[in-house]
Order: C-alpha cells, then sequence, then structure tokens
C-alpha cells in the first residue's frame, strides 16, 4: 500500500473477512435457536450478547485496536516532517528534559573607534626637590641619566681605565702617558693636576704654571705680580655648586632650565638662549667663548670670560665686556694627553678618531677644585647629535661621543660628579 489511508482501510476489511470467517465457522448449524447465529450480532433482549462482552470476541477486538493504533502511528509517522540531523559537537550532549535551546546570540561588530592623535610630550619639568645642590656630589638631585653602564662601556683594558677614571675625579692624572708598556700593566702612579686655570693664586711664581706664564710675557718680579692682579681671584669651593652646559640637542627633551639656574654657578657657551631658556636656562656666570654662533641671546657673563687663548695673546687690560678673563693653565696640557689615551686604551686608532674639546672641560673643572660639586647639563651619547639651536650640526664621525658619554656615567657612579641628558 503507498498511503496510510488505503493501509488502514485494507486492515479494516481484513478483519471484518477474518470475523464473519469466525462467525460461519462457529455456528451451530444442528442448532439454530442457540443464539450464535448472524441474528446474534444484534441486541436479543435481555440476555442478547454484544461483541464487547462475549468472551469469544474480547480477544478479536483488542487485535483490531492495536491494529488501527498501528496504522494511525505510521500514517502519523508519514505525515511528521523529518527532523535535521543535529549536530553533538555543535549542540553538545543532551540531557534529559532539556527544552530547546534558544539560537547563540549574534556577536554585534563594535564600529571601529577613530584613531586618537598622539598629543605632543611636553618636555620634562625639573621638580622642586631638584633645585637643592647644596647636597654632596655623590648625590645627584632631580632626575640624572639612567642610561646604563653597559652602553658605549671600553671593550679592552677595562681596568686600566677605570683606575684612571676615578683617579681624574680626584683631580690626579697618570705619570705617563707614552709607556703604552707600563700602562696596559697597570703598575703605574698618578700626579696631582696644578692650575689648569690661571687665577690670581696660580699666576704666582711660586708655582709652575705662574712661571711659566711670566716667561710668556716676559714679565718677572713686581711687573708679573702687578699684572697677576688682573686675573680672577678664585679660591678652592669659591665657586660652590656649579653647573656646566653643553651644547647638544638632547636638552630640548627636558625642561631643566630652573635646575641649571639654581646653582651658584653656571658655566655655558656664548651660545643662544632667547626661546630655549627653559631647557638651558638664562644664567651665565662664567662664559666660555668658542667662535661665533649664530641665533643671538647668548648671555653676558657677570663674573669672567674663558678665552681659548694663550696669556700673551690678551688685551692689555685683561678683559672683556668689562669683565675678567680666565684662561686655561699650563696644567690643562696633562688633561689634554689623558683623553688621548682614554680614546687608545678603548681601541682608537688615534689617526682617524679623536676627543671632542667639550670632554676635557668637565675634566679642567673637576680638576680645578674651584666647584664644590660639578653637574653637567647637554653632553650628548650620539654621534647622530645635532646641536641644541642647530639640529643640522652633527658631531663629526671621528669622535666617540658613546665612549665619552660613558666615561662621565662611570665617574658620576663613583660619586665625581653628575650627569643630566642623554
Amino acid at each position: 500500500p503507498g498511503s496510510g489511508s488505503f493501509r488502514r482501510a485494507y486492515l479494516i476489511l481484513c478483519f471484518f473477512a477474518v470475523v464473519l470467517v469466525l462467525a460461519f465457522a462457529g455456528t451451530n448449524w444442528d442448532n439454530p435457536g442457540s443464539g450464535s447465529g448472524l441474528a446474534a450480532a444484534g441486541p436479543t433482549g435481555d440476555g442478547a450478547t454484544d461483541w464487547a462482552d462475549s468472551p469469544d470476541s474480547s480477544g478479536d477486538l483488542a487485535a483490531l485496536e492495536a491494529v488501527l493504533a498501528a496504522a494511525e502511528k505510521g500514517e502519523e509517522r508519514e505525515r511528521a516532517p523529518a527532523k535535521p540531523a543535529v549536530s553533538r559537537a555543535e549542540d553538545g550532549p543532551e540531557e534529559e528534559g532539556d527544552l530547546e535551546r534558544p539560537p547563540p546570540p549574534t556577536k554585534t561588530t563594535a564600529a571601529p573607534k577613530a584613531a586618537k592623535k598622539k598629543k605632543k610630550v611636553a618636555p620634562k619639568a625639573s621638580p622642586s626637590d631638584a633645585l637643592d645642590f647644596t647636597q654632596p656630589q655623590h648625590v645627584c638631585p632631580g632626575s640624572p641619566t639612567t642610561k646604563s653602564l653597559g652602553q658605549g662601556a671600553p671593550r679592552q683594558n677595562k681596568e686600566v681605565l677605570y683606575r684612571i677614571l676615578e683617579k681624574l675625579g680626584d683631580g690626579e692624572v697618570p705619570e705617563t702617558t707614552t709607556d703604552m708598556k707600563l700602562i696596559k700593566s697597570g703598575n703605574f702612579g698618578f700626579t696631582k693636576i696644578e692650575c689648569p686655570f690661571l687665577t690670581r693664586d696660580c699666576a704666582s711664581e711660586k708655582t709652575y704654571t705662574g712661571r711659566q706664564a711670566a716667561q710668556k710675557m716676559k714679565q718677572t718680579g713686581a711687573k708679573w705680580n702687578e699684572t697677576a692682579q688682573n686675573f680672577v681671584d678664585l679660591k678652592p669651593g669659591s665657586l660652590g655648586s656649579c653647573a656646566l652646559i653643553g651644547n647638544s640637542e638632547n636638552m630640548l627633551k627636558y625642561n631643566f632650565g630652573a635646575a641649571i639656574d639654581a646653582h651658584d654657578t653656571v658655566i655655558r657657551h656664548n651660545t643662544p638662549i632667547g626661546k630655549y631658556a627653559r631647557h638651558v636656562g638664562k644664567k651665565a656666570t662664567i662664559v666660555w667663548v668658542k667662535g661665533t654662533y649664530k641665533g643671538g641671546g647668548s648671555a653676558s657673563a657677570s663674573m669672567a670670560y674663558l678665552l681659548p687663548k694663550n696669556v700673551d695673546e690678551l688685551p692689555k687690560n685683561f678683559k672683556k665686556n668689562g669683565k675678567p678673563i680666565l684662561i686655561r693653565g699650563i696644567g690643562a696640557k696633562p688633561l689634554d694627553k689623558t683623553k688621548r689615551l682614554l680614546y687608545y686604551l678603548q681601541g682608537a686608532n688615534l689617526r682617524r678618531k679623536h676627543p671632542t674639546g667639550g670632554y676635557s672641560r668637565p675634566l679642567n673643572i673637576i680638576a680645578s677644585k674651584l666647584c664644590t660639586r660639578v653637574d653637567l647639563y647637554g653632553f650628548g651619547s650620539r654621534n647622530s647629535s645635532g646641536k641644541y639651536f642647530k639640529k643640522s650640526a652633527k658631531v663629526r664621525p671621528a669622535h666617540m661621543m658613546s665612549f665619552e658619554h660613558w666615561t662621565f656615567r662611570f665617574m658620576m657612579s663613583k660619586g665625581k660628579l653628575c650627569v643630566y641628558g642623554e
């Protein structure tokens, strides 16, 4: 049978056929009054027996109900739409009594946020506690450099370099800068630097520096003593706390101006200040004159001008802009030789590499003992750096800026000076 209705009708017809056969088979043809003939199929009075009550027909009725029930179930199965296969991997284990699961919530994609514009970072300002420079040298107020001592460190002769640098912090230089075998062995002594600057005391003929200066001027005795009175009268420690200002463009990263001006003495080049004052300060106690810098705004020295000249090249009145002139003394010569020795020990070919002029200036200031402390600003560590007032004026390849900066940081680690900026 092709459909449920046809099957059901077919089963019913089959059932009635069976009933008829049984009815005829069970009729007592010999006793027509027994009531078991066809007439007994209907009501016959009080003693009439219905098919439902007849013990002989009860089993047949149950069979009919079972057949009909099976037919109905088969029909329902045909009518019911086929269920899609359930993926266990997607829906997970089925539990008894689970209700139909709601569809998973759809994820909504948030609209992309507009890119935030980078705010221009202001240079770091000097906190108020960074202005106290009355503290001892081993204390570096404010924000000194945090650059690692591993950067720019020497590749060879380390112990010898460590020893020389520590002694330079005390104002001493090696007794020899030419005997390389002795120097590399480490078995050499040191000597105190005398008069890196020609002050009034150093101009005395009692000192080697004074005698050399008098000879240069071709003067002796009273005449020289009179000339010596023109030099700045500076004693050890008389400059107090000193800030030595370099020209590196790293100055623009910080607002060091207030901290610099908080020092007793500010030593700077004749470089522009003007619009850079918040980075480099305004104060100028001693101005180190070096060539001519464009840009204007250079501060006037309140105490003295430091000139790169010999004593016999100075003006007759020994003044510049009405202020005394300070020059380097003969004691600066050993420092010049020592800085070249440091380059050599680092492995530099001195025919191709040589120290910057600014490398010896902190060493001169430290050796002079004129300052109670020395703080460096604007000394760069990269050859790619320019000057704060002219970024295109890059450092020459002949200089080893990373090594020079490392030597200052090493001396800082020994409490000999403080370095600000990188």
